[in-house]
């Protein structure tokens, strides 16, 4: 992801699928308009710093923090990066 990152410096994160015991993590090419609908992004993420710094966050979410930060830094930073191949 790290690289993934240097290669795109559009990209203010990148994600992945992963597996976790047996079990495969999905996700998917980034689509900005499938992500206010749904977060298909995993905590498993890379995120810049700059990126990160910029990114307001809501302290009073109970559930979905996770999709609340995607959906801040994509306000700031529009663009998240898929890197296809599985981190394991």
């Amino acid at each position: 992801m790290f690289e993934a990152l240097q290669q795109h410096p559009e990209a203010a994160y990148a994600y992945s699928q992963f597996k976790f015991g047996w079990k495969t993590i999905k996700s998917q090419a980034f689509d900005a308009e499938r992500l206010k609908q749904v977060n298909y992004i995993d905590t498993t993420s890379l995120i810049r710093c700059t990126a990160l710094s910029s990114a307001p966050w809501d302290i009073f979410l109970k559930r979905f923090q996770d999709w609340g930060l995607w959906l801040s830094l994509f306000r700031k930073k529009p663009n998240g990066y898929f890197c296809s191949r599985s981190v394991i």
